[in-house]
């Protein structure tokens, strides 16, 4: 299974009011060829979600070819040095968690998705966005509950002849 299947966030809150994102490395060649029809990729992870056999599995073997694995130990690894001083950072389940007065941010890594979940003023979440456009990888992120998609940085396009 290519998705992350992950465990609430308890945070005392109800869950619409905790933002979703599910981020994926896309294949440089295919991410090239969609550059502007991004939503291609939304409804692919959409239509996955809400199918059923036979076709889910076809859907499946669809968003294994587009997507590449994620090296987890390596934005594991990155992230954790670059918070490891902060007071309001900390590592619970494999999970790393920014929580602090003005909310709580969640950022899962596994080799097929990221899943971040977040509630509260955004800052934790924030943090988490930055420091994964700090790498060298580029994802695509897609909140499906709102219907929002696009790439953490913009993507370069190289020049054709």
């Amino acid at each position: 299974m290519f998705r992350l299947q992950p465990d609430r966030i308890n945070i005392g809150m109800r869950v619409d009011e905790m933002k979703r994102y599910e981020m994926y490395l896309i294949d440089e060649q295919v991410a090239d060829f969609f550059y502007g029809r991004e939503r291609k990729f939304y409804n692919l992870f959409k239509e996955y979600e809400g199918s059923a056999p036979p076709k889910k599995e076809i859907l499946e073997k669809q968003i294994d070819f587009i997507t590449k694995p994620i090296p987890v130990l390596t934005i594991h690894s990155q992230i954790i040095r670059l918070l490891e001083g902060r007071q309001d950072f900390y590592i619970r389940q494999g999970k790393l968690v920014i929580e602090n007065h003005r909310g709580k941010a969640c950022l899962q890594i596994d080799q097929r998705a990221i899943l971040l979940e977040s509630n509260g003023y955004g800052e934790g979440e924030n943090t988490f966005l930055d420091l994964l456009k700090k790498t060298e990888y580029n994802f695509l992120a897609i909140d499906r509950e709102n219907g929002r998609y696009g790439w953490l940085k913009p993507l370069k396009r190289g020049l054709r002849l």
